[in-house]
């Protein structure tokens, strides 16, 4: 018996297989590098975030901590120094990123007649107006407070990558009229 088929294939089936291996190759390696692609985009915006919420935190506790009453050390961590808060992100023991705050910069400052005394802060000035110990009422003169705007301005830098947030707050603030930079004050 002949074979007469045998003779005819020139290795069709295997340039074929070929063809689609290599085609199966270049598909799987075009998802993997759109997998890392897409992982280091969301690791990017991970580590600008935990910059982002550093310089937010330092802001935040400059705030709380009455910035305007020492302005050159309005946050002080022992690690870092004055006006510098370093954060450990990861809580391996090493500060990852470091925040820098600059000095507030007083915007404006008005004289403000409190609505009543019920808060501590307005009483505060109106014990300072109030030298001669009458009964506090409502001032219809000038108040020893006022109503200041400030901008803080605070730049966190990520350590390991060298992602940077320039971040940038401004707060209103009833402060006594010692607290108020000479600058700031209306002519």
């Amino acid at each position: 018996m002949k074979r007469p088929m045998l003779k005819h294939q020139k290795g069709v089936t295997l340039m074929v297989a070929l063809i689609m291996l290599v085609l199966l190759t270049l598909l799987a390696l075009t998802s993997a590098n759109l997998g890392n692609s897409s992982l280091q985009s969301v690791s990017n915006m991970q580590q600008h975030n935990d910059v982002y919420s550093a310089a937010q935190e330092a802001v935040d506790q400059a705030i709380s901590d009455q910035f305007y009453q020492n302005p050159a050390a309005m946050i002080t961590d022992p690690n870092c120094g004055a006006n510098t808060k370093c954060v450990d992100v990861n809580g391996d023991g090493t500060n990852d990123i470091r925040v820098t705050l600059q000095q507030p910069v007083c915007v404006k400052a008005q004289p403000y007649i409190p609505p009543d005394l019920s808060d501590l802060q307005e009483v505060t000035c109106a014990q300072e107006q109030d030298q001669t110990g009458m009964s506090m009422e409502r001032k219809t003169v000038n108040s020893a407070c006022y109503d200041t705007v400030w901008e803080i301005r605070a730049q966190s830098k990520d350590m390991v990558n060298n992602a940077t947030v320039n971040y940038v707050q401004g707060v209103a603030v009833p402060v006594s009229e010692k607290d108020v930079p000479g600058s700031c004050l209306p002519s």
